[in-house]
């Protein structure tokens, strides 16, 4: 399918549009304009899609733009400027996009995704929400995040360029969502996380040392992966909100006695692949409100001291 100049002329009252796959699309000009309640557009792999024209008049309402897989597009930052009721903006590989502080103009924008953006390195604008997911070659510098105090949600997962979290962070005040997830070539967190009083999911692999401090509303906790853990994380059972917890493929970790004994709002514990559990002891009591419990693969899990009485809500 190709799509003429005015071919959605007389479309004033669609809400939602999805071109997806639309592989022989190269241009959309003019004949959006009349789109003006259009609230939701898609060109997902569009790959020969190179220019979209939108005008002052255009798509006032769009809320949400997926734009992912468009290889071959060019620089729409001045294109862009005229959605000004945007709050959703996906742009995945596109390889010669620029961002910087001109993206500020999207006066509503809450949530940038920049998923599969093998080549960039740098950024220079600021969002409420962002997602840098498989972003390979980007690295984070001292004062990346300095200005992002108004950050809810950050995902650096499958980063592998970032090597060193630091201080940095230390801005991120209303984070509520950290992802590191396969930032396999991460060796050190410099950074303090106690101001992060908002943080409420935080999911790792493999950082260490890593301090729990301040983290008081901290809900979710995956640390899948972290092969180096070899007791329980310190200061973990200060989180005394967390729901859920996941040391999936923790291969060394091994758990004491009273591990778990503050955890009594804990409603989902995933301990699959730790291989070095061997008891599980009393501990485990207080975990009245658990509705989901994993051991798949704890090979050489050998004894249960606990009792599981009062979880009465176990699925």
């Amino acid at each position: 399918m190709k799509i003429e100049g005015d071919s959605f002329y007389a479309f004033t009252s669609l809400t939602y549009l999805n071109l997806s796959f639309c592989i022989k699309i190269e241009i959309i000009d003019y004949g959006f304009t009349n789109l003006v309640s259009l609230e939701r557009l898609s060109f997902k792999d569009c790959t020969n899609l190179k220019k979209i024209h939108f005008t002052s008049d255009d798509k006032t309402n769009l809320k949400v733009f997926l734009f992912e897989g468009c290889e071959d597009s060019e620089d729409m930052l001045m294109e862009l400027k005229h959605l000004t009721s945007l709050q959703v903006i996906s742009l995945s590989v596109m390889l010669s996009l620029t961002i910087d502080n001109g993206f500020t103009i999207l006066v509503s924008l809450e949530f940038f995704i920049f998923k599969d953006f093998t080549n960039l390195k740098e950024i220079h604008a600021t969002f409420n929400k962002i997602s840098f997911k498989n972003c390979k070659k980007m690295k984070i510098k001292d004062n990346s995040f300095n200005g992002f105090k108004s950050l809810t949600y950050l995902n650096l997962s499958s980063c592998i360029k970032v090597e060193i979290i630091d201080n940095g962070f230390i801005n991120l005040v209303s984070l509520e969502k950290l992802l590191f997830k396969d930032c396999r070539n991460l060796k050190e967190i410099h950074a303090t996380f106690a101001s992060m009083t908002n943080l409420k999911v935080l999911r790792l692999r493999d950082e260490i040392p890593f301090i729990f401090d301040g983290m008081i509303n901290l809900e979710i906790l995956w640390l899948e992966g972290c092969e180096n853990f070899q007791d329980m994380p310190m200061r973990l059972n200060h989180l005394s909100s967390l729901q859920e917890i996941s040391f999936v493929n923790c291969k060394r970790m091994k758990i004491e006695g009273d591990s778990f004994k503050t955890f009594t709002s804990l409603t989902y514990l995933n301990l699959s692949n730790c291989i070095e559990v061997e008891t599980i002891n009393y501990g485990f009591t207080n975990l009245v409100f658990l509705e989901i419990y994993y051991f798949i693969n704890c090979t050489n899990l050998k004894k249960f001291h606990a009792t599981f009485d009062s979880m009465r809500n176990l699925n």
